[in-house]
Order: C-alpha cells, then sequence, then structure tokens
C-alpha cells in the first residue's frame, strides 16, 4: 500500500504535463472536443462558430465495399473528415502536400549478392603425375588458349610410359611379320594350321598391350600428333608438356621451377573473365517470382558507375534455414572486366513487364492497420479527407507504389499526415 501511495505524486505530475501540452498543441484539430475547449469561448460576438466547426461530416472510401470484413476501428465502412481552424494552421503545424503521379515501373526482386568465377569457364591445371616442374611458362593475368603449353614437369612415369608405348608397338609389328609368314606357310602345308593360330593369338595379345599402353600415354594428356611423334623419334624423354585446358586468364599460380609435385596438385587457375556469377540471395517470399532467363542488375554501392548486367541462370531449391532465403545464380556480362570475384553488391532482378503505376512518396502512407496504409487528400475548402490504400515497396528510396485506393493527379498530405491520423482516431485513443 505504501508503494502505492508513493507513485501517486509522480503519476499526478506526468497527468497534469500531458493536459497542459494537449491543451497548447491540439486546439488547432478539429472536431475533437476536448482539444477545441469550449466553443462558446471559441464563437465570435454573434455566436459565428465557424472557425472551429465541429464537423460531423464522413466519407465513404470505398475499402468495405473490396474488403468485406467484420466493421472494426481500421474495418468501419465511413471515415470522418478533418478539419483545421484556417490554412495558417496548416502552415504553423508544417502540412506539406504533394501530388500522386502516375509512373511507368517494373517489378523487382533484389537482395544482396556476391560475384564468383563463372564454373563453366574456370579450369584447374595439375599435373598427372608426380613430378619435378622443369619450366614455367605462364605467369598472373597471362591468357592462354586452349591447348598451349603452360609449363614443362620431369616425370619417370611419363619415361616409362614411352618406352612401354614403342616396345608394345614393335612387338605388333612383330607379330603382324610372324602371322604372315605362318599363314604363307600354313597354306602350302609346310607348317600346321596350329602354328598359324597360335601365331594370330599372340598378335592379338600385342594388339590389345598396344592399345593399354597407348591410353596410359592418352591419359597423360597426349593426343594422337603427339603418339605419332614419339613413334617416328623414338621418343622415351620423361618431360611432359602441361597445357591449358580451355581458353582463360591465369587468376592463380602455384607452380615454381624445381618443385616436386604430386599428382593432381593445382599448379595453375584458368577462367574467362568476361564473365562472372552472381548469386542474390532474396526473401523466401519472392523466390516465385524469379524465373531463368530474366534479367539481373548487380551494382557495389561503394563503387558508383560499377555495374553489370546479366540474366539469372538458375533458383536454388532450398531455403537457407538461418536467413530464410533463396539463392539465385546469375550470370554478369563483364567485357572490360571490371569486376572482380568474391565481390560484394546489390543485386537486381527484373521479374515483370514495364507498366504504369501510381507512385507516392512514403512519408505520405500512415499505417493505419496490418496491411492497410492511410492518406489524406486535400481538399480546397481546407478539409483533409482520409483515404485507405494498399502499397508496395519500389526499388527507388522513399517511393511506394499504390496499388488499391488511390489515382494519379491527386493533392495528397507528405508532412504532417502524422497529426490527421491522431485527430482521425482519437475515439480509439481517448475512449468514447
Amino acid at each position: 500500500m505504501r508503494l502505492v501511495l508513493s507513485w501517486l505524486p509522480t503519476v499526478a505530475i506526468v497527468a497534469a504535463m500531458v493536459v497542459v501540452g494537449v491543451v497548447i498543441v491540439a486546439p488547432e484539430l478539429l472536431p475533437i472536443p476536448i482539444l477545441r475547449g469550449d466553443e462558446q469561448e471559441a464563437a465570435g460576438p454573434e455566436g459565428d462558430t465557424s472557425s472551429a466547426v465541429a464537423d460531423e461530416e464522413t466519407i465513404d472510401d470505398g475499402w468495405y465495399a473490396s474488403h468485406p470484413a467484420p466493421e472494426g476501428p481500421a474495418t468501419r465502412r465511413v471515415l470522418p473528415v478533418v478539419r483545421l481552424r484556417s490554412a495558417e494552421v496548416a502552415a504553423r503545424i508544417g502540412l506539406e502536400t504533394v501530388r500522386s503521379e502516375s509512373r511507368t515501373v517494373v517489378d523487382r526482386v533484389a537482395g544482396n549478392a556476391e560475384t564468383a568465377y563463372d564454373s563453366h569457364l574456370f579450369a584447374e591445371v595439375t599435373p598427372r603425375v608426380r613430378c619435378v616442374v622443369r619450366e614455367v611458362n605462364a605467369d598472373h593475368g597471362d591468357r592462354f588458349e586452349a591447348g598451349r603449353t603452360m609449363a614443362v614437369v620431369d616425370s619417370a612415369e611419363v619415361g616409362s610410359a614411352k618406352a612401354d608405348y614403342l616396345a608394345v608397338r614393335a612387338m605388333v609389328d612383330l607379330a603382324e611379320e610372324t602371322l604372315r609368314r605362318t599363314e604363307s606357310l600354313t597354306a602350302k602345308d609346310a607348317l600346321p594350321r596350329a602354328n598359324e593360330v597360335e601365331a594370330r593369338a599372340q598378335l592379338n595379345k600385342s594388339r590389345a598391350d598396344l592399345l593399354g599402353a597407348r591410353q596410359k600415354l592418352r591419359n597423360l594428356g597426349l593426343d594422337d600428333e603427339d603418339l605419332a611423334r614419339i613413334t617416328k623419334d623414338r621418343d622415351t624423354s620423361s618431360l611432359l608438356d602441361v597445357v591449358a585446358p580451355i581458353d582463360g586468364t591465369v587468376v592463380e599460380l602455384h607452380a615454381v621451377v624445381g618443385e616436386a609435385l604430386e599428382q593432381n596438385t593445382v599448379m595453375f587457375q584458368l577462367t574467362d573473365l568476361s564473365k562472372l556469377w552472381v548469386w542474390i540471395d532474396i526473401p523466401e517470399s519472392d523466390y516465385r517470382l524469379v524465373e531463368p532467363g530474366q534479367p539481373v542488375t548487380f551494382e557495389v554501392p561503394g563503387l558508383p558507375g560499377l555495374e553489370a548486367e546479366g540474366e539469372v541462370e538458375w533458383v536454388e531449391a532450398s531455403v537457407n534455414p538461418g536467413t530464410r532465403t533463396v539463392r539465385v545464380l546469375g550470370v554478369l556480362e563483364d567485357p572490360d572486366r571490371q569486376l572482380r570475384a568474391g565481390q560484394y553488391g546489390r543485386g537486381t532482378i527484373v521479374v515483370g513487364d514495364p507498366r504504369e503505376a501510381v507512385v507516392l512518396p512514403r512519408s505520405a502512407v500512415q499505417d493505419f492497420a496490418p496491411g492497410v496504409g492511410l492518406v489524406f487528400l486535400a481538399r480546397e475548402d481546407g478539409a483533409y479527407v482520409p483515404q485507405r490504400v494498399e502499397i508496395r515497396d519500389l526499388p527507388e528510396p522513399g517511393m511506394v507504389e499504390v496499388t488499391w485506393g488511390l489515382d494519379a493527379d491527386r493533392e495528397v498530405v507528405s508532412t504532417g499526415s502524422f497529426l490527421l491520423m491522431t485527430e482521425l482516431r482519437r475515439d480509439e485513443l481517448v475512449g468514447d
């Protein structure tokens, strides 16, 4: 009980301050009786109260007819019109108006984004065998065409494979000659037919061994031209060229002369820098709007003018459980090579065709109820007519699209509308 009594003086002081503030500020607003004070005192000598009329005019803004629902504070059929004592009052409390505009807008989805190398145009260059690096013919930024030598390595396995290939090829030549002689002698009954069968079997075995030896060299990256050269030159060198598998620019280099490398150690990374991937994190609620082929724009806020365009390639099939976002993959065209992999920025996806829309500053719209906005239309007689609206955000900062409830070229309160809404909802604030 003592604790309750100890708070009473503080409560009384706060209540007094609230009453004083209301008396000072609110007389400008009508029709709040408690803010107008005694209407008879406000009247002129002849009892004229027109400067402080307790106007009971209401307006049906069409909301209830289009959004049938049980009537409540936010869903009632009609709303009261708000009036000020004079235009001077509007200027004193800072009311400003703008006209709603008709603009061509395009629906977009945006999110945080990060660039990466295009994996379709990216390659890691590795040796096929354990080796020692003998030559390095590439450096950072060098551009290579597919098939051009980037390095030369030395491997005993390469020399052994070449020697085996030459030996097996010689065995095939010998087996073919043996079979020809055997067939000739067998035809003359100089040898039994079993000798011909044996010679044919030996040839087949030698040919199979040759296929294996040839494939081993192919696995080392050698082609038919290389095999012909090995055969012609009787080449058993242990040196092996490491060639570029694709056209691209060297973006990573890890090889130095004399270095011993294990099989599949990455020596170089190559990529086509004229294209990049961009991963865009979009809200879960928007992923159904995105499809492959839609235009994509990537911007870096900290680097004005740095922008690239492309299109959507893929929408991920899962939602990030931590951020509740869906990743969208876009392919960017960057012919001038201005972007960098791993760059953070903002990705925007065009998800609709251009269309005409009514546009307003966001400051003109008050939150009236969940999903319901409210604007005030300035009337020539000084009244402010409430109008419920539905809006959606636009990419342009500070602007919204009105999707229901407002036409273009209407004069709308843009600054100070909160004071008007406070008057509109006075019954909810002070009770009936």
